[in-house]
């Protein structure tokens, strides 16, 4: 029987994301004891109070979500981190605003086997953003950012990821078909904090093939914008614009699937800025990373803005893109008997206004554009930002998985009449 923790009290002022070095320790010592325990015991079960912020009428939650809880349309505050565990279950209805208190260790975490639900819409799409808005002062990075941890396979944990969101993925025994969040229509504002290198606006941590996500906007992250960390999770329609970190990467064995995605970058940048970055681990950590993605739209700001890296044993298949204004669109670091083999596929893409489109940063002597079964076209694109695609030359997707949708066009919005973003998103 589900024991019912709704009597469990704790000390006021008590916070469950603060000195996370002592639930570290508490965490290493529980990992291998039979059931796995919540990542903050002493944490009290949630409470939803009226407050009031800036003159706006909104209801704070503090706790953690241990049954079920719904969120209607409105206004939530969440000042010390979000917690849904392993009994817990959150559904966020359209047009329901959560704002996250500036804090890097304020995070919204779904603990393997808690479940998350968001069923926004185009004209009322769910929005998590940094309390921060409320005054005219937003920045990217003023909250952590999403964590949903998963029971699917990968090849390796980080255990300071660990100490601070509890346990996710399974290195054995894990459930590929496993299903941890159905997200639609979802909009991710100023997140992704710095957290030891590890931090990431929506991070999907051995997530099942059954989490389901669509119509996903992640606005101004700080470091990550999305971060797969293994698991066969799978995404379609996701815009990722103005990171100052990675767009996305993946890394630990992931083997999903990407459509619709595009990532574009309108301000200028001063640092070195990687829009996708594909990881695996050494050559003894299976399962690889194997994603397959399709119809992807990259644009660059010139200097500094770097298009695609492949590295570490890391397998793929990218077809139907378009990538654009980058010093480099695609780099490969020692992958050449990978894409011999045919196991780093790239092609039916356009490459346009990019100062070098091909780098191998160890000189590797196996170009992409010379391997026979990739198609490349260069020059230019109708593109009206990052809207605007190609037709002649495109693969049929469904060539590597049923699970893509036939779209036979290279680019990640095909055009202003078939805009997918058109309404929801934040420019």
């Amino acid at each position: 029987m589900k024991k019912n923790n709704r009597k469990i009290q704790v000390k006021a002022g008590f916070r469950f994301f603060g000195i996370w070095s002592l639930f570290l320790a508490t965490t290493i010592l529980l990992l291998g004891c039979g059931k796995e325990l919540p990542l903050y015991p002493a944490a009290k079960t949630y409470e939803l109070i009226p407050t009031q912020v800036n003159g706006e009428e909104m209801t704070e939650i503090e706790g953690v979500i241990n049954d079920t809880l719904i969120l209607t349309g409105s206004k939530y505050l969440i000042r010390e981190g979000l917690l849904v565990n392993e009994d817990g279950n959150l559904i966020i209805e359209r047009g329901a605003i959560l704002y996250f208190e500036n804090d890097a260790a304020n995070m919204l975490v779904v603990e393997r086997g808690g479940k998350l639900k968001i069923n926004g819409n185009a004209s009322a799409p769910v929005i998590m953003t940094a309390l921060g808005e409320l005054y005219g002062n937003t920045e990217a990075g003023q909250w952590g950012g999403i964590h949903i941890n998963g029971n699917a396979v990968l090849n390796d944990r980080n255990e300071t990821l660990v100490g601070i969101i509890g346990n996710y993925g399974k290195t054995v025994n894990g459930n590929d078909d496993e299903n941890s969040a159905t997200i639609s229509y979802l909009r991710i504002q100023y997140a992704g904090a710095m957290q030891r290198n590890i931090g990431g606006a929506l991070n999907l941590n051995g997530a099942g093939s059954g989490t389901l996500l669509d119509h996903i906007q992640i606005y101004k992250s700080a470091s990550h914008g999305l971060r797969l960390r293994g698991g066969a999770v799978s995404v379609r329609e996701i815009m990722i614009t103005q990171s100052l970190g990675t767009s996305l990467r993946w890394e630990a064995g992931w083997r999903g699937q990407i459509q619709q995605l595009v990532i574009y970058q309108e301000d200028v940048v001063s640092d070195t800025l990687t829009f996708i970055r594909g990881e695996s681990g050494t050559a003894s950590e299976l399962p690889f990373s194997y994603p397959k993605i399709s119809n992807y739209t990259i644009v660059g700001r010139g200097d500094n803005t770097r298009g695609i890296r492949l590295e570490d044993q890391t397998r793929c298949l990218l077809v139907n893109g378009i990538i654009a204004h980058t010093e480099r669109a695609i780099r490969t670091d020692a992958l050449d008997s990978l894409i011999l083999a045919g196991m780093v596929q790239m092609g039916n893409t356009v490459l346009y206004d990019n100062k070098i489109n091909f780098y191998d940063h160890d000189n590797g002597k196996t170009s992409l554009l010379n391997v026979p079964q990739n198609a490349w076209y260069k020059g230019s694109v109708g593109l009206d930002q990052y809207i605007g695609s190609r037709a002649t030359g495109a693969a049929n997707p469904q060539d590597m998985d049923n699970w893509f949708l036939p779209l036979s066009y290279m680019g990640g919005v095909e055009s202003a009449s078939q805009d997918w973003t058109n309404g929801w998103i934040k420019k």
